[in-house]
């Protein structure tokens, strides 16, 4: 809910939850039957913040199967999304693409509310512009302005409280469906996850099944193959059904009797919605945690829904506490210990200037799926052998599709 004109709160009088087939269905019927290759033929797409990543790459794929090629996306700070790339860490490098010279540039979000936070994005962008536009004046070389358009999943009719520029609205202003002012849950936020879609498979389906902790002394060391191995079988997890698994992690392997974390650290991008839902399943049981991205920032949807991520604070300082890394799948292991050796130096620099007031973390390890397969150890002189919780383990040629991954397909896209 969000601060209307005249400052007071519109109340909501329903709440929606949509399915992440629903989000792709409305971007399909958006861009066809709003004509918006047509009309727009969009070649850059920006999440006008993190969450509207999920909507641009989705609405990228679509584009990029009804005309060739694929439109860029870009984040919020205007560096490139590339999950092809970068699966652990899709925005993880500049946009090396050039200028925006003549690009047609299509700002993505998820919802129009109250137009507050997509015309300050808007306005940052047009700011870009100038400043290119500008340098390229100084430097006598070739500008033709932008074309900027805005796409969002969904318009609420409800007063603005900020306008958008009079040529956006002039018929590059495309939205997946109008709605009344109702609280919608989206499948990629993952405070939907205990409302959303019931699963659609069982739980020993695909050779996979919780089974009881292994310690990691039982786990089998071997380098990793360079070879990516061949997936058999693919199995799409719905939000309930990764909400679950968490839920039974938390009680069959007592995770709060043996662990105790004060912060819940998330190896990647794609790992802070598990760590959101972890954090939900500790907070029922009477255990406040924190959240914290890969960068060691504070993640709170709480006090900011569209920017999440700011400052850790008093949260920065690791000393004395129980730190849980999460992550979504432990396969080769590859990126979990790259970013457990990244930990490890942020430790080492804290220690060094902490002087005699500094206690050493506890270090322990959630995933939610841990594949049967061949991995090196995990550093011991880091994590505490007794704290690896793994959701599920399965077998490692299953190929696991998230909800709240950016690659989450659904059948249409491959038949076009």
């Amino acid at each position: 809910m969000q601060a209307a004109m005249n400052g007071t709160v519109d109340e909501v009088h329903d709440w929606r939850c949509v399915s992440q087939h629903h989000t792709l269905t409305l971007i399909e019927r958006a861009v066809d039957g709003q004509r918006l290759i047509d009309r727009f033929a969009p070649d850059l797409l920006v999440a006008a913040q993190d969450h509207a990543l999920v909507v641009a790459s989705q609405l990228a794929d679509v584009l990029g199967a009804r005309k060739s090629p694929r439109p860029t996306v870009l984040t919020h700070t205007m560096q490139l999304f590339d999950i092809a790339a970068h699966p652990y860490n899709p925005h993880a490098e500049a946009w090396t693409g050039g200028t925006l010279s003549g690009r047609h540039i299509l700002a993505v979000d998820v919802v129009d509310s109250t137009r507050s936070t997509l015309s300050a994005f808007i306005a940052e962008l047009q700011a870009r512009v100038e400043a290119e536009r500008n340098a390229a004046q100084a430097a006598d070389t070739p500008w033709a302005d932008p074309h900027v358009g805005v796409f969002v999943l969904h318009n609420k009719r409800r007063p603005k409280a900020a306008d958008l520029p009079a040529e956006v609205m002039d018929g590059r202003y495309f939205a997946g469906e109008e709605v009344d002012n109702v609280a919608i849950s989206y499948p990629f936020r993952a405070a939907a996850a205990n409302v959303h879609q019931p699963s659609a498979h069982g739980d020993h389906e695909h050779r996979w099944a919780a089974t009881p902790r292994r310690s990691l002394e039982e786990r089998p060391v071997v380098h990793r193959s360079s070879t990516p191995p061949v997936h058999e079988d693919q199995r799409i997890l719905s939000t309930h059904y990764v909400e679950e698994i968490i839920e039974k992690a938390v009680v069959q392997q007592q995770l709060l009797s043996s662990f105790q974390p004060h912060l819940l650290i998330a190896a990647t991008d794609d790992s802070v919605a598990p760590a959101r839902i972890l954090r939900h399943h500790l907070l029922s049981h009477g255990h406040t945690s924190r959240v914290l991205t890969s960068t060691l920032d504070l993640y709170d949807e709480h006090v900011n829904p569209y920017n999440p991520v700011m400052p850790a604070g008093e949260f920065a300082n690791l000393s004395g506490k129980q730190l849980l890394v999460v992550e979504k799948v432990d396969n080769t292991r590859a990126a979990l210990s790259s970013f457990l050796e990244k930990l490890r130096q942020v430790i080492r620099e804290q220690r060094a200037t902490a002087g005699t007031a500094w206690q050493d973390p506890v270090v322990g390890v959630f995933v939610l799926n841990e594949k049967d397969r061949p991995k090196p150890q995990l550093p011991q002189d880091l994590v505490s052998m007794a704290h690896f919780y793994a959701a599920e383990t399965g077998a490692a040629d299953v190929h696991l599709v998230y909800p709240f991954n950016l690659d989450y397909r659904v059948g249409s896209l491959a038949a076009q």
